[in-house]
């Protein structure tokens, strides 16, 4: 597979990772709380990549092992924290906030592997936090606001989902995807078992059913199974910054997606949204190039 190719199917993932959040707002409105909604994603996630790589599953390896159970961790931190954080918030809050990762790539990339961050990575990281208070102060009545409580849980997920795609650009080339699928499923599942039973979350159904079970197919199926695999496997093929740059784009969907559920466009949603969006701009852009252009004219 060619770098291009990795990209434009990443380019899909944020596609559908940006449709992900308005089903999770319809479980939601539906009256099933955050961690059942993702223990029956990781479930799903878990059957379908046993059903389809059982053969490598069975054989896996040590390293196979190692690799999965990381990378699932981090996964199931990130999915969870963010479903806890938007039954508190709004989808547009949630999907613009989680793009946040991008920024913390590099710098897990610069704590984990001495890969040292560019001054851009800076910039960016100071128009992230700042697009995200403006963002946050739009809703959020003080610091006791669930509003605000739902963001920082969100925040807390885009730390996490950056952590695991640094992990897996430099740590998961050497694995089989449907293996470090699978545990990403299990890790889910047991992740949100763990906290449904310690939180004594039940299900109270008041929503149509089959809207319930479109919704825990779209996120199991598409969202989880089918994009955490063509995660898995492009970023093989293009580098962790890239792949998280590419993938911030979920943000964006989901926050167009969010306006047409429901969400009011509000100055603060714009204007914080469109600081993010930049920043992620600045930190892609290769400023090299431009004043390399520059010099060649002069010449």
């Amino acid at each position: 597979m060619k770098k291009i190719q990795a990209n434009l199917l990443l380019l899909v993932v944020a596609v559908l990772w940006g449709g992900g959040f308005i089903f999770v707002e319809i479980l939601l409105g539906s009256g099933m709380p955050a961690g059942m909604i993702t223990m029956l994603r990781g479930l799903i996630f878990a059957a379908c990549t046993f059903a389809v790589f059982f053969k490598h599953i069975i054989r896996m390896t040590l390293a196979d092992l190692k690799v999965g159970l990381i990378a699932g961790g981090t996964n199931a931190l990130a999915f969870l924290l963010q479903a806890i954080g938007q039954s508190y918030t709004s989808p547009s809050h949630s999907a613009l906030i989680t793009v946040i990762y991008v920024v913390m790539v590099p710098i897990f990339c610069w704590i984990f592997y001495r890969i040292r961050p560019k001054i851009k990575t800076a910039i960016s990281v100071i128009m992230c936090v700042l697009g995200a208070i403006v963002l946050v102060n739009g809703e959020a009545d003080g610091f006791g606001s669930k509003v605000l409580l739902g963001d920082l849980l969100v925040f807390a997920a885009a730390i996490m989902f950056g952590m695991n795609i640094a992990y897996l650009g430099h740590s998961g080339k050497q694995t089989h995807y449907g293996t470090v699928g699978f545990f990403m499923g299990v890790s889910l599942f047991a992740v949100s078992l763990i906290y449904v039973l310690v939180a004594g979350e039940t299900f109270s159904f008041n929503g149509n059913e089959w809207k319930v079970i479109g919704s825990l197919a779209y996120l199991g199926v598409l969202s989880s199974t089918l994009c955490q695999i063509l995660q898995v496997v492009c970023q093989r093929y293009t580098s962790p910054v890239s792949a998280s740059m590419i993938m911030t784009l979920e943000g964006f969907f989901g926050g167009v997606f969010s306006l047409f559920y429901g969400d009011a466009l509000t100055w603060h949603l714009v204007v914080g949204g469109l600081v993010i969006v930049v920043s992620l701009l600045i930190h892609e852009f290769d400023f090299s190039l431009f004043f390399k252009k520059k010099e060649d004219k002069k010449e």
